[in-house]
Parts: structure tokens; C-alpha cells; sequence
């Protein structure tokens, strides 16, 4: 379990990481963009006393498990474990908010998702999925044989093959329940908002 003060401090280094990007306090023209991270952690070290932990983060928090992030190129270990986290955390968002994602074909998914999976650390990104939901109960999601489906369960070991319920299909019977893990000729291409008759 997670101390308290440690949560604070992951709470406070995810409010203040992109400081840099909002502050009028700190000048950056568009060319110094990648530079936000080292300009919001000089600026809280010379002006706040916050800890190691918080700073590391704001400093770290778009570098990449597997080194490709910067402005250090840091790898691995290290990375602080809070930017590790929050990594995970923005990433998760970023695909439920970017519906396009769902809409590239299998091979471009695929290689998204096996890329974006290098950039992380597993041992959190493993945790993160085992207590988290890519879709919502309920949701209405196209599959690419162009069926409607719902999600009713998700899947811990693969989060991006939950448990889907037919509602309108020419392949499945209306209402059958399918776990996409065992249909690999079948994925989620998008979510849907309603359903047209």
C-alpha cells in the first residue's frame, strides 16, 4: 500500500508537470517547447521546497521507459517512479479520448499499441490495467466485421479485448456474448454513440 504523503506528492507533481506549458511566470516561444520540463523544474527548485520525488517527476515526466523520451533520454530505472506512473496514466487517456486509433487497420493498431507498450514500465502498466477500464461498462463499440456490440465485461490480461455483447450483427446472434481474446479475427475499430436502425 501507498503511503499517504506519497500520494500527495504524486497528486502535486501531476498537477504541477506541464506548469512550464500554462505559467506566464515562464517565458517559452514554440521552438523551446521540448524544454518544458527542465524550465518547470529549475523554476520550482529556485522558488519552492518540494521534494526530490515531486521535482524528479515534473523533471522526468516525458521521458520514456525504453529511452526514447527526453529531454534526458532517460531509461528504465531511471526514470522516477512517479513519471513512470503518470506516463501510464496520460497514455490511458490519450487512447480513450483519440477514437481515430480504433479506426486504423489491425497491422496500425497493433504496432501502436506494441510500440506505446515499449515506452512504458510493465510492471506498472500490468498493475494499471489489472485495476483499470480502456472501456466503460456499457459502451457501444463497432467491431470490424461491422457489428454493434456492448461491453460487458473487460479483460484483465488484455484490456483491449473486453467482453462484448451483440446488438446487431449479421454474423452473431442478437445477444450472444463474445470474449474477443478468444476471436482474434475480430477488434474493436471504434466506439459508437448510438446505434442507426
Amino acid at each position: 500500500m501507498i503511503h499517504k504523503e506519497k500520494l500527495v506528492n504524486l497528486c502535486l507533481a501531476t498537477l504541477l508537470k506541464d506548469f512550464a506549458l500554462v505559467s506566464p511566470k515562464i517565458k517559452l516561444d514554440k521552438k523551446e517547447i521540448f524544454l518544458h520540463p527542465i524550465k518547470a523544474y529549475e523554476y520550482f527548485k529556485a522558488n519552492y521546497e518540494l521534494k526530490d520525488e515531486i521535482l524528479d517527476t515534473i523533471l522526468h515526466h516525458h521521458e520514456h521507459f525504453d529511452g526514447t523520451g527526453y529531454p534526458n533520454r532517460l531509461k528504465g530505472e531511471e526514470i522516477s517512479e512517479f513519471a513512470r506512473i503518470i506516463s501510464i496514466i496520460d497514455m490511458f487517456y490519450a487512447i480513450k479520448s483519440d477514437n481515430g486509433m480504433f479506426n486504423d487497420s489491425s497491422e496500425q493498431f497493433e504496432y501502436k499499441i506494441n510500440r506505446m507498450v515499449s515506452m512504458f514500465d510493465t510492471r506498472i502498466l500490468v498493475y494499471f490495467f489489472a485495476n483499470a477500464e480502456l472501456f466503460t461498462l456499457d459502451s457501444l463499440v463497432r467491431l470490424n466485421n461491422g457489428d454493434i456490440a456492448v461491453v460487458v465485461e473487460n479483460n484483465c490480461s488484455n484490456a483491449f479485448r473486453p467482453v462484448v455483447k451483440i446488438v446487431r450483427s449479421n454474423t452473431y446472434k442478437l445477444g450472444e456474448v463474445l470474449e474477443l481474446q478468444n476471436h482474434s479475427e475480430l477488434k474493436i475499430t471504434k466506439l459508437e454513440y448510438y446505434v442507426e436502425d
